[in-house]
């Protein structure tokens, strides 16, 4: 089966409208399970292989270069649906769809790549970026990290391959990355290669767009302790978070991970940013189960999603030891879905498609970059002793 391009995601700041990068969960990490993709990358003009191209699964831990006949190998792909991203320097980035049934145990898939046609713009040579440069890497930094004290220990490592543009008196700011971003991310234990495939964020109408394809590698701990907090941070990034609760649902566990859901009458929100966050604005809230908004598709293990006006979803667990909003009540998290499409798809290990099928506002609105954890991630099991 092949999927189309996904739709872009979008990202909520305070008072935004939000469509989240879509991400999945708990794929078996061991390369003895699960199908085996393999094929070369060629050169689409002249059939000649690409040694040293970059090959991986994006959002997923799986990932490899090409040897000497541009041949590469991937372990351990657990069935689902995935995009194949193939980059090297001098050639047009490829994202392809690939479905990964049960029952597969080795696909082949050979790619193809065009060459990047540049166009070379006078280029001055300074000591140091200017101060527009610099004032606007801030503004993007601070937003396409996001707001979770994980940002705090996030560092993007090569910066220097941002370009910034401001459009609409000022208002708009776009940025474009002439190369993957490297990213390290010291709260979490992950290293980042992230393809920006676009970023804007309109100040005016508090909306920011962004999307791309993350490759993950695992950090090697420091020490016992490093590794401890790492396993830590996970768990509490993911606990009540977005791809915790599309989990929850195809694998019908939405009570029992502390969701509750809601069918939430009410008018179309301008400013969350309110002491109204949470009562004022709601005119009727009535309770659903999943049933009310999910049914089997053809294929095993796929669900239909789709529902009327908004979704109130709350997650009961006390998250994190901090508010991202003054307004925010410490016993839970409230956040709206609304479907941007008619129909959407969830997979069991959480994987939304198309991954901007979602308007996303609230407590899940403020994950970002920086809150990014690989489809492999599972959470440990709950101890029953600490219910």
């Amino acid at each position: 089966m092949h999927l189309p391009d996904p739709a872009i995601p979008r990202l909520l700041l305070p008072g935004v409208l939000a469509l989240l990068i879509a991400a999945s969960v708990a794929l078996p990490a061991t390369a003895q399970d699960g199908a085996t993709l393999t094929g070369r990358v060629l050169d689409a003009a002249t059939g000649a292989p690409l040694p040293g191209a970059n090959v991986f699964l994006a959002h997923t831990l799986r990932g490899t270069s090409t040897d000497s006949a541009g041949v590469y190998r991937i372990t351990g792909v657990a069935p689902g649906a995935y995009e194949l991203v193939v980059s090297v320097v001098g050639y047009q980035d490829q994202a392809l769809p690939l479905d990964v049934r049960p029952a597969d145990r080795l696909l082949t898939q050979d790619v193809r790549l065009a060459p990047a046609v540049y166009e070379l713009d006078a280029v001055e040579v300074t000591a140091r970026p200017p101060r527009r440069w610099r004032q606007r890497y801030a503004e993007f930094e601070a937003l396409f990290l996001g707001p979770s004290p994980n940002a705090a220990q996030t560092e993007i490592l090569n910066p220097y391959v941002l370009d910034f543009e401001r459009s609409n008196l000022g208002n708009v700011l776009t940025a474009t990355a002439a190369a993957p971003l490297q990213i390290e991310n010291h709260a979490l234990g992950y290293r980042l290669t992230f393809q920006l495939e676009r970023f804007e964020w309109d100040r005016k109408a508090r909306l920011l767009t962004y999307s791309g394809r993350p490759r993950f590698e695992e950090m090697t701990p420091q020490s016992p302790e490093e590794a401890a907090r790492w396993a830590e941070a996970r768990a509490q990034t993911y606990l009540g978070s977005f791809r915790h609760l599309l989990r929850a649902l195809a694998q019908g566990r939405v009570e029992q991970e502390h969701f509750q859901m809601m069918e939430d009458f009410t008018r179309e929100r301008t400013d969350i940013e309110t002491d109204a966050y949470y009562v004022t604005d709601v005119i009727e809230v009535k309770p659903i189960t999943r049933d009310d908004v999910l049914f089997p598709r053809e294929t095993p293990g796929a669900f239909g999603l789709s529902f009327d006006g908004f979704l109130r979803v709350v997650y009961t667990q006390h998250r994190h030891d901090w508010r991202y909003r003054r307004d925010w009540k410490p016993d839970e998290q409230v956040s709206w879905l609304k479907m941007n499409t008619l129909l959407a798809t969830i997979y069991e290990d959480g994987y939304l498609f198309p991954p901007g099928a979602l308007q996303v506002h609230g407590a899940m609105a403020d994950e970002r970059v920086a809150d990014l954890l690989p489809r492999e991630y599972a959470p440990a099991p709950e101890d029953p002793d600490e219910r």
